[in-house]
């Protein structure tokens, strides 16, 4: 009688695949820490280890990469639908060009100003610089939490110094109240109102 060699290694996988989960439900913690089964801190430690180490090469196998894919290209293996790519970048464009303005924003000091510049001048509703959106999207994430902070705080102090009061100090007042005094103290300014 011939023996089928699949059936007896499929038969012995499974006696041994029985045996390991026998020992593992009857072992203990003791023996389960004897295992030396690294934890998942451990893993992660050792994934940026090796993600660190390879750093340094990402981008020789991304030039690689791409030109293997233009070589590819080139003979006609890989056939793209360009029409369907247009599209794609065409629906994409303003977040390519922002990524794209804040990366150049990151190498070049006088863009970073300008950057400046064009987040002061789109926070304000009546300017209109005529920029791609892209660009305004990139110049509002790489300095705009700072130019609306300072603007921000701009508008208050003025708002102090203009009005002479905190708005803390109108917590409570009415709005005939309030609209009395801020018309009490433009006439002490020797505004006619």
């Amino acid at each position: 009688m011939v023996q089928n060699n699949n059936e007896g290694n499929i038969f012995a996988w499974q006696s041994i695949i029985d045996d390991v989960l026998k020992v593992l439900n009857k072992a203990d913690k003791t023996q389960m820490e004897e295992l030396d089964i690294p934890s998942k801190r451990d893993i992660e430690k050792e994934f940026q280890n090796i993600l660190d180490q390879t750093k340094p090469y990402l981008p020789y196998l991304a030039a690689l990469g791409g030109w293997k894919l233009v070589k590819l290209i080139k003979d006609e293996k890989i056939n793209i639908n360009w029409e369907g790519f247009a599209g794609v970048v065409t629906a994409f464009a303003p977040a390519l060009t922002g990524i794209a303005w804040y990366l150049f924003t990151r190498i070049n000091s006088t863009a970073e100003l300008l950057s400046y510049g064009i987040t002061v001048a789109e926070a304000i509703p009546t300017i209109d610089l005529n920029l791609p959106p892209g660009v305004n999207l990139g110049a509002m994430f790489s300095v705009g939490d700072v130019v609306l902070q300072d603007l921000v705080g701009s508008l208050v102090e003025g708002g102090k110094a203009l009005v002479g009061i905190w708005p803390s100090g109108l917590v409570g007042q009415s709005n005939q109240e309030l609209i009395e005094e801020l018309k009490e103290r433009a006439r002490a300014a020797g505004h006619n109102v």
